[in-house]
């Protein structure tokens, strides 16, 4: 765990940030499968959600696959930085009330940066938001330090 901190602490507060919603070819080994973007992410995150839709403007699902091995990356852009915050604290708090297939949330402090941690359906969930974007990575725990480490050089 400590490594894990160190590492997170390390890419979250160098300067660059993804200028749009493109992923890396592979993720922690893994190639990427399929990806959908702009209308299709945001329908892909709003099926993940029973339907539901979010104010969000641009949205995007990654799949990636090895083996037997999967991770799935989830981007939800927001108008702003505000409206993404509100939208992770949503997150937050529902995963917490239960009723999902996930453990309650575990908050991750790195300096003034946040990033949220959960287990479910056999993977390691971790879940942020920087500037006005909400970022999801569902991946197996064996997976979980490097890709990981690739989503927060990604999305900084």
């Amino acid at each position: 765990m400590r490594a894990l901190a160190l590492l997170i602490s390390l890419l979250l507060f160098s300067p660059a940030l993804a200028k749009d919603l493109s992923v890396p070819s592979q993720l922690a080994g893994l190639k990427l499968v399929q990806a959908l973007k702009g209308e299709k992410g945001i329908k892909a995150i709003s099926r993940l959600h029973g339907g539901k839709r979010f104010p969000i403007k641009d949205g995007l699902l990654a799949i990636y696959r090895g083996g037997a091995s999967e991770a799935r990356l989830w981007v939800g852009e927001a108008g702003d930085e505000n409206e993404a915050a509100a939208l992770l604290n949503r997150m937050v708090s529902g995963i917490g009330r239960g009723g999902t297939p996930f453990t309650s949330p575990q908050k991750l402090e790195f300096g003034n940066k946040i990033i949220y941690s959960s287990q479910g359906q056999g993977k390691n969930h971790y879940f942020y938001s920087i500037r006005n974007k909400v970022i999801w990575l569902e991946v197996e725990p064996g997976l979980a330090v490097g890709a990981l480490h690739q989503v927060l050089k990604l999305f900084k």
